[in-house]
């Protein structure tokens, strides 16, 4: 697992459609998954999830394959 936190926002943020995110990794197990999570945190701490996504990779294709995943559903 592997996160990212940014500093607070220093002014009111409206997010309008769906989060895209692009993600460049390797991969030494041809069976892998990607899951992307992005959340907001309150000044109390409180964590509330706002978009997410997995990729099951395709463990046929090549390691070193580009793999994509467009399923804005989630």
């Amino acid at each position: 697992m592997l996160t990212f936190t940014t500093d607070p926002l220093t002014a009111p943020l409206e997010i309008m459609g769906t989060p895209v995110v692009e993600l460049a990794h390797t991969r030494s197990n041809p069976h892998a998954d990607v899951f992307v999570r992005l959340c907001d945190v309150d000044p109390k701490g409180v964590s509330r999830n706002f978009a997410e996504g997995l990729l099951r990779l395709d463990p046929t294709s090549p390691l070193d394959q580009v793999q994509t995943c467009d399923d804005r559903s989630s």
